[in-house]
């Protein structure tokens, strides 16, 4: 139970702190690891609780940047949340991710000065997408590996 405990503080700790690294260079404080966190905590957990986790993280980090506001972080905040009940819809991590990117893409330049589809919007948003997608296969990645490890493990013992 100790081992859970601190391997659960450590993850979250990872994912709170990588959203202080630089979102490619663009100055923006990066934010893709909650969202590809809340695209795979379906198939992690089943415990509802956890579903929010990603949403709390991008919460507290943010309070502690320097130009953070509430109202800037709320439509970022309603689409992680939004995120877990999306990948569930589709039962892929991938689609699940793309489907988020898109109702991220959609919803946020829907009133900005580049409606979504416009090169400005895509320039940006398509990164976030690749990125995204990126944490998805790392984290997919890393679950088939833990699981051929167990198998191994359970073969000679």
């Amino acid at each position: 139970m100790k081992s859970i405990l601190g391997i659960t503080v450590f993850l979250i700790g990872c994912i709170g702190l990588s959203r202080y690294l630089p979102f490619l260079d663009s100055g923006m404080y990066n934010f893709t690891p909650l969202l590809a966190t809340a695209v795979l905590l379906p198939s992690i957990t089943t415990n509802k609780g956890w579903l929010l986790a990603p949403t709390l993280i991008y919460f507290v980090t943010g309070i502690f940047m320097p130009d953070w506001t509430l109202q800037s972080a709320l439509m970022p905040m309603l689409i992680i949340s939004l995120s877990p009940y999306v990948a569930k819809l589709f039962g892929n991590a991938f689609s699940g991710g793309l489907a988020s990117w898109l109702l991220w893409h959609i919803t946020v330049n829907f009133g900005l000065m580049y409606p979504p589809f416009s090169a400005e919007a895509l320039a940006f948003d398509l990164r976030l997408l690749g990125s995204t997608m990126l944490y998805i296969a790392l984290y997919t990645a890393v679950q088939q590996g833990s699981q051929k490890i167990q198998e191994i493990k359970h073969k000679f013992i």
